[in-house]
């Protein structure tokens, strides 16, 4: 019986459309609270990645801040040719999901346990609270995650479904994916 849905793949594959996409689907039926990373392009190329609340991602009244830019936030941290903005995570982020906790949330999304939120001292305590709260938890998890102790810790849970997603499985996965959620949501809701 799985409480936690981790999905992973390499970049690109889609693992924000499906967490967006479970999510769309549940909303308004249920709770759901959470955050989405949206790359943002300009002329075809990646310029940086959105942080915004699940309403806003959904196109509803929400937050939204940079997460990371290829020419914002200079002299802070740096993953690759982005500079990382540590304000939009510890703002938006960690008080998103610990606002979850306080509520009767059905549904906690977190897009994505990786390499630039874990620059936030505070974003991995905070994932972990809620991973061991009774909620159900939808998240994307970084490709390297058993590489890395702190995150192999996460996909080493006993609670928690991980998911890999390829370019040939990800339609198939979405069904599957959103089903175990729903059933997830429902069982827990009755405790």
């Amino acid at each position: 019986m799985h409480r936690i849905f981790l999905v992973t793949g390499r970049p690109g594959v889609g693992k924000t459309t499906l967490v967006k996409k479970v999510a769309e689907t549940l909303y308004g039926r249920y709770l759901i609270r959470g955050f989405i990373t949206q790359e943002v392009r300009e002329q075809g190329s990646r310029i940086g990645f959105k942080l915004m609340t699940i309403e806003k991602a959904l196109g509803r009244d929400g937050e939204e801040d940079w997460l990371a830019h290829v020419s914002l936030f200079r002299g802070g941290p740096r993953i690759g040719k982005y500079n990382v903005n540590i304000d939009a995570i510890d703002n938006i982020a960690i008080r998103v999901l610990e606002d979850s906790l306080r509520q009767d949330t059905d549904l906690i999304v977190i897009d994505e346990i990786g390499p630039m939120e874990l620059l936030s001292r505070k974003f991995l305590p905070t994932v972990e609270k809620v991973l061991d709260s009774d909620r159900v938890v939808l998240a994307t998890i970084h490709i390297k995650c058993r590489e890395d102790p702190r995150l192999r810790k996460i996909v080493d849970r006993k609670d928690k479904l991980l998911v890999e997603l390829t370019l040939q499985n990800r339609n198939q996965m979405y069904q599957i994916v959103r089903h175990e959620v729903e059933q997830a949501i429902r069982r827990f809701r009755k405790r």
